[in-house]
């Protein structure tokens, strides 16, 4: 079928018609003349359930999957869709939203076809012999997804944007481990981690050349300059030592260089290291406890599962729930009690990471955003007075999990800090 005529038809705006063109051609040669797997009421029924979600949606699914199946024009960018969210070659995020053709069940056509990938994921993760109680939870992904849109959009479906995440479990590298999720990554943050051989102190130095405000945050987030507090970062190594601006754990760049040397302080993240990529279900519940148990079975299962892969740390790259904000305008929140517990380090962000996370719409598809929660009414408050949010990253070491709950980073910092001050002095 030509793509002209299904927009045409469907009364796509010419602008999505480059972004729909990729991969098309092959998509349609490839799509079964009968019935698509994803659209079949029982297997519908079946992906729904590994999916740990509601019987209420099979009415709404299997509605919109036989519009989809008798409108041919539908059927095509249904399979379009699926094509090209198992073969990689597509983020969604400039697709059309379907509410003109679809109305508010616009998001269940995205949701079908994220339920499509279902079977596929099970066998990813089942010719890896996980069990089977780490797929059912690993699938809850997309019950969360399905309940942030029902939540922002008062109906089930799926936000386009979201549905390229889920080839992490087509493909099964992404694990859920209690609580939060886990893959394997090689360590590419520009950071330099040292950890002294005696103390066991850990302080992360930051990349060269890299401006930050004076804040001590990275400058330019939320297109924000602080053309008079700027300030750069420094890096230098030699055979003996390495210089540079420490980062304090709670996410901030110092503006002051320490020379650590090399006989005293080892390279323990080397990029390229290989590390659990952590990432946050939707959902609440993040308190300490949890979160720590999540951890310890994250290591354990790697460990066991993958033992060729030396993990050396727990990395998050970036997340809205590290903002330094959060820390200090909800002190006793669970995000803040854990964001405590890690090593904090500063990342470029949009400025707005926080708002499509928490009310599920980006800011400017809210006419009145909602205040019904202290997380709401701080991100709204910010923004309102021109706070941009400061997303951050994090770093944990499976070695330092005897000390959760300690504030361990935080205290072996000051100390450090203690020892270069008076080194300095004399």
């Amino acid at each position: 079928m030509e793509l002209h005529h299904v927009t045409d038809k469907l009364g796509l705006e010419q602008k999505f018609i480059p972004v729909l063109a990729q991969g098309w051609t092959s998509s349609m040669r490839t799509m079964p003349k009968g019935d698509f797997d994803f659209l079949v009421p029982a297997k519908i029924t079946v992906a729904r359930k590994a999916c740990q979600m509601t019987p209420a949606l099979d009415d709404t699914l299997c509605r919109i999957a036989k519009k989809i199946h008798q409108t041919p024009e539908l059927r095509a960018l249904a399979w379009h869709a699926y094509y090209l969210l198992i073969t990689g070659q597509n983020s969604f995020a400039e697709w059309p939203s379907l509410t003109h053709c679809l109305d508010r069940d616009a998001g269940i056509f995205y949701l079908l076809i994220a339920l499509g990938i279902v079977p596929k994921a099970q066998a990813s993760y089942r010719t890896q012999n996980i069990p089977e109680d780490i797929i059912e939870n690993t699938l809850l992904e997309i019950k969360g997804f399905c309940d942030n849109h029902t939540a922002a959009h008062q109906h089930p479906g799926l936000v386009r944007r979201q549905l390229a995440w889920l080839r992490n479990y087509l493909h099964g590298r992404l694990f859920r481990l209690e609580r939060l999720e886990f893959k394997l990554e090689p360590f590419v943050a520009p950071f330099h981690v040292f950890r002294h051989i005696k103390k066991g102190w850990t302080v992360l130095l930051a990349p060269e050349g890299v401006n930050y405000n004076s804040l001590n945050l990275i400058d330019g987030v939320g297109e924000i300059f602080d053309e008079k507090g700027k300030w750069t970062s420094h890096f230098d190594e030699t055979v003996g030592t390495v210089t540079g601006n420490p980062i304090d754990p709670r996410g901030y760049a110092m503006k002051r260089h320490v020379t650590l040397d090399r006989k005293d302080w080892e390279n323990i993240l080397p990029h390229g290291s290989w590390v659990l990529d952590m990432h946050i279900p939707p959902g609440g519940g993040l308190t300490p406890d949890i979160c720590l148990k999540s951890f310890q079975k994250a290591v354990k299962f790697f460990r066991e599962h993958f033992p060729e892969y030396p993990v050396k740390a727990i990395n998050c790259g970036i997340s809205w729930i590290f903002d330094h904000a959060l820390e200090r305008k909800l002190p006793d929140s669970n995000l803040a009690k854990f964001m405590r517990e890690l090593y904090l380090y500063p990342c470029f962000s949009s400025g707005q990471d926080a708002v499509f996370f928490v009310f599920g719409k980006d800011l400017d598809d809210m006419e009145n955003p909602p205040r019904n929660t202290r997380l709401q009414q701080m991100i709204l408050d910010s923004l309102e007075v021109g706070e941009p949010l400061h997303a951050s990253g994090m770093l944990f070491f499976p070695e330092d999990l005897k000390h959760w709950s300690t504030q361990y980073y935080r205290k072996q910092f000051l100390l450090f800090e203690i020892e270069d001050t008076e080194k300095q002095r004399t």
